[in-house]
């Protein structure tokens, strides 16, 4: 830790005196700690390479019934869990995971968004036009930093699509290519880099191309990391807690990341927010509808119209949702705010006759259906719209952004919902309500 004070507060300036404890306490102050490590057990993921890599397994040696104290065996290969890549991975001589100097493991941390890139397409690559074009605003890329890569990938882990493995057992995820690692490497003069998905290779290549071109060059590598989106674009510091084990080519590290703490500014949601025109939201339905917020304290209520055209001249069903709402964690990359939406009260009413016949049909609500009638369907929902049963979705999960006058809530996922955390949105731009 005496390092950790003495990188970040003065460089490591040649003193023979070691940072004071008071120095320590004001980094540990003015930062919020973010633990980027996923816990190892015996799900965790990994690549197989059969006859080489196995799952974790931890089993007892020692119990405190038995013997007074307890201790456990450890089955497991170094690459694997949330961990580091040592040079000597992939280049023979290299230096191996103990002979890795202590300054290259406390370095500044920028983290470039490829998230949207990584939706559209599970082996997007990152190129050095990306880098340049995050550089153009955020700034050059320190020497000596760790370029860090979210695409959002460590909210698949425990999915099959977290490694993609197809039928002809090629793996399918996003990464880095040769050329990404070369210009970091050559041109910014980086410590390493850090991905939030199980390699930092794009996954269809089966060659190791940026492996090789990273490690032969003596830098490091972290992969499998979580939560990211937590740090800004620049200005945290990483710690890795990397093993010191003579000879090692890798290892489970405990990556922790030190963020300056900013003010956080009230999220400025009271008040009534609607769309500006008729909304369309593509897919294999397509809806045309308007909305109407209404935020106060910790209370949230939405009227929405839905339409037949997507001029909005013939509407088919009203509808009204309300409920209480909690704002959580800020996330810098996306500049947004976690929020849960919980479902109080649901209604709707059908404003003709044959949607009224269509939801009779459907058996949503309690009683046949009238044009121009409301009806309850919190409890039992309504499939045929799309509105699930308060049982199987007692709240969504959200994110929530203002800006320039307008609120963004994230996109709805085409044939899914957002009531499970999990498929909380990655970023917040659905379509744009503005404050009447």
């Amino acid at each position: 830790m005496a390092v950790l004070a003495c990188v970040v507060l003065s460089g490591c300036a040649a003193s023979s005196a070691p940072p004071s404890t008071h120095a320590l306490a004001d980094l540990v102050a003015r930062s919020d700690i973010i633990d980027l490590t996923h816990t190892l057990d015996q799900d965790f993921p990994y690549i197989p390479v059969p006859g080489v890599t196995f799952g974790f397994a931890l089993e007892p040696i020692a119990t405190i019934e038995k013997m007074g104290v307890a201790a456990n065996a450890w089955r497991i290969h170094e690459h694997i869990g949330t961990q580091i890549d040592a040079p000597s991975h992939f280049s023979a001589g290299g230096r191996s995971l103990e002979a890795l100097q202590a300054q290259a493991l406390v370095v500044p941390v920028v983290v470039i968004d490829f998230r949207r890139q990584s939706a559209l397409d599970r082996d997007a690559v990152i190129q050095p036009e990306d880098i340049l074009r995050w550089e153009r605003e955020h700034g050059r890329i320190p020497a000596g930093a760790a370029v860090a890569l979210y695409t959002g990938w460590d909210r698949k882990i425990g999915q099959a699509s977290f490694i993609g493995l197809d039928e002809g057992h090629v793996k399918h995820f996003p990464g880095f290519g040769p050329d990404a690692v070369r210009f970091l490497v050559r041109q910014r003069d980086i410590w390493g880099v850090a991905v939030d998905t199980i390699s930092f290779d794009v996954g269809i290549d089966g060659s190791y191309a940026a492996h090789r071109e990273l490690l032969g060059a003596g830098k490091w590598a972290l992969e499998a990391l979580k939560d990211l989106d937590l740090l800004p674009p620049q200005g945290a510091t990483l710690f890795i807690g990397a093993p010191k084990v003579r000879g090692a080519t890798g290892g489970p590290a405990r990556v922790l990341a030190f963020v300056p703490k900013v003010s956080a500014r009230p999220l400025a949601m009271a008040g009534t927010w609607s769309s500006p025109g008729v909304e369309t939201t593509p897919g294999p339905r397509t809806t045309h509808l308007t909305r109407t917020f209404q935020f106060d304290a910790n209370r949230w209520s939405v009227a929405f119209t839905v339409f037949a055209d997507a001029r909005g001249k013939v509407p088919l069903v009203r509808g009204h949702n309300e409920g209480s709402y909690t704002l959580g964690r800020a996330l810098p990359l996306a500049e947004a705010v976690e929020a849960d939406f919980s479902f109080e009260r649901r209604s709707l009413t059908p404003l003709t006759e044959d949607v009224a016949a269509t939801l009779t049909a459907a058996r949503c609500g309690d009683a046949p259906w009238k044009a121009g009638q409301s009806q309850d369907v919190t409890r039992g929902g309504c499939a045929v719209l799309r509105v699930p049963p308060a049982s199987q979705c007692p709240r969504e999960y959200d994110l929530v952004r203002i800006e320039a006058g307008q609120l963004r809530l994230g996109p709805r996922p085409q044939g899914s919902d957002l009531c499970e955390p999990q498929r909380r949105p990655a970023y917040a731009e659905g379509a744009s309500l503005r404050r009447q």
